[in-house]
């Protein structure tokens, strides 16, 4: 990889970085938005793992990405659901939930 590539990566790392929400949620499933920027970008990684980011921020990666055009898969991974149980308390328990939701991008 030629030296400006590696700079334009690094560019593209960082605007990625600063739209992501910086929730360090890992609903994504890495350790934080640094380590998903930096997959989307090196690794090609699914623009689209970013809950807590939405829609805008979808289309924001993929214009940044080139793929402003191209039909996403939405995909929804391992999120929290709260559950009522009897005498109103509230806890919460890991779902595991698979959907697949084609987004056009424009």
């Amino acid at each position: 990889m030629s030296a400006e590539s590696r700079k334009n990566n690094m560019s593209k790392i960082e605007t990625i970085d600063v739209l992501l929400p910086q929730t360090q949620c890992e609903l994504c499933t890495y350790k934080g938005c640094r380590p998903y920027a930096e997959a989307i970008v090196n690794d090609n990684e699914c623009i689209d793992r970013c809950e807590p980011g939405g829609v805008e921020t979808l289309k924001a990666i993929a214009d940044i990405m080139q793929q402003n055009r191209a039909e996403q898969p939405m995909e929804i991974h391992d999120v929290f659901a709260d559950k009522v149980i009897q005498f109103g308390i509230a806890i919460r328990f890991p779902v595991i939930v698979e959907i697949n939701i084609t987004v056009a991008v424009t």
